[in-house]
């Protein structure tokens, strides 16, 4: 999900049937040839893959058991930033952060991520962040499965 939009190689998805989270890489050498990873950015083993790139011709002809993931915008990744320092006013160096929140480039994850990491004054304040993350991919997750069941039942 916070994936730069620039970086259009790796497509993320979500497997309704298998309940599995996967991702396609294209090759820009040869994009007839795409990979397909599991959720922990292995290859999939070749009958699994078989299985996805089969159904992943079928997603073309409506089958909505495939749902590519949308990728959060800067946009999206400064609210949610700004929404948990929101309630840190009163912590240490919340103007430092602030100021790196609105100034997040369209890269790769939340600038928070690395902000956190690099400096041990916000020790106790990490927990209380990868909870947050956590929270919002579960919520995310619920709302693609309720999506997916949803439209397969309407199209029955």
């Amino acid at each position: 999900m916070t994936v730069s939009h620039w970086y259009d190689l790796e497509h993320y998805y979500y497997d309704a049937k298998q309940h599995n989270l996967f991702s396609i890489i294209t090759l820009p050498v040869q994009p007839s040839r795409a990979i397909i990873l599991n959720k922990f950015s292995y290859r999939c083993d070749i009958k699994v893959a078989n299985d996805i790139a089969l159904r992943f011709e079928i997603l073309a002809n409506a089958d909505n058991t495939i749902i590519e993931i949308p990728r959060l915008s800067v946009k999206d990744k400064k609210e949610i930033q700004f929404h948990f320092l929101s309630h840190l006013e009163n912590k240490l160096n919340h103007e430092q952060c602030l100021l790196a929140v609105s100034e997040q480039p369209d890269e790769d994850g939340f600038i928070l991520d690395d902000m956190l990491s690099r400096q041990n004054t916000f020790y106790n304040i990490i927990p209380h962040w990868e909870d947050l993350k956590q929270q919002l991919s579960l919520a995310f997750m619920g709302m693609l499965n309720h999506s997916v069941n949803r439209s397969v039942y309407l199209s029955n």
